[in-house]
């Protein structure tokens, strides 16, 4: 199990008779970069948080970092994995600032509870800096706009240095300059591996070297993002007849026909 950052065998997550995750096996390696597509409600999510440890398999093993979930330190682990979505909110105070909001990555916590030294704020301002938005530092995280707010979150998430970066639909809700700005600063980090979980294929980062594609809680295809991501693949995936084309940029763009 060393060899694999990631490692799934035949996991099943039923909650509440609804049979969410079927019989899933996946195996993520270091500086793979995969995307999980689906239509929403398809499975991603869950599969995520099941490797996060947040959701526990009915059935079937989990690995992270080579450690089987139930047998490890799970908080230690965790502490390798930096996860960026909306749902966070709920926890971070309105009212902080963005540069704050970032050194709690740090702690792993949602508040400051201590002064933060000298080197933790320069990092934290380094960071906004790299993401082109060191303006809002001083500015209250309710103020912001999406776009702003998704750059806290991503600088929150990379000042722990994470082994593993997840991003989850992080493009949601942005405006086009928006999304193309932070597709942009994703493209730019540092990290050893990336789960980017979206229905969305023009919000897929180039990078991406890796797809799975879920439907109804399985796996329907899976591999390098050349193999996979094709117009039939899609077409299967989404139950519509969809043509999917690579630009020179290695971006992907989908149209309906």
């Amino acid at each position: 199990m060393n060899a694999s950052i990631i490692k799934t065998s035949d996991i099943h997550i039923t909650r509440n008779d609804n049979h969410i995750i079927k019989g899933i096996d996946w195996e993520v390696k270091p500086h793979e970069h995969w995307a999980l597509i689906g239509c929403n409600g398809s499975g991603k999510t869950s599969l995520l948080r099941a490797v996060y440890g947040d959701l526990w398999p009915t059935t079937g093993s989990v690995w992270l970092f080579g450690q089987q979930l139930g047998f490890c330190d799970l908080p230690k682990l965790k502490k390798r994995i930096g996860w960026v979505g909306a749902s966070i909110d709920k926890w971070l105070p309105p009212t902080e600032t963005a540069l704050n909001l970032v050194i709690t990555g740090i702690y792993s916590t949602y508040e400051l509870y201590q002064q933060p030294s000298n080197i933790d704020i320069d990092i934290a301002h380094d960071l906004l800096t790299s993401l082109n938005c060191s303006h809002i530092a001083k500015r209250q995280f309710c103020k912001l706009s999406q776009g702003e707010k998704q750059k806290v979150r991503l600088a929150r998430s990379l000042i722990s240095n994470p082994d593993i970066l997840i991003l989850d639909e992080v493009c949601a809700g942005l405006d086009i300059n928006s999304r193309e700005d932070l597709l942009e600063s994703i493209e730019k980090m540092p990290i050893m591996n990336l789960l980017y979980v979206t229905h969305h294929t023009e919000e897929i980062p180039a990078l991406t070297s890796h797809a799975l594609i879920i439907k109804n809680g399985r796996i329907i295809h899976q591999g390098k993002k050349h193999e996979v991501i094709n117009s039939k693949n899609m077409s299967d995936a989404f139950d519509i007849n969809l043509h999917v084309e690579f630009d020179y940029n290695d971006r992907i763009w989908t149209k309906v026909l």
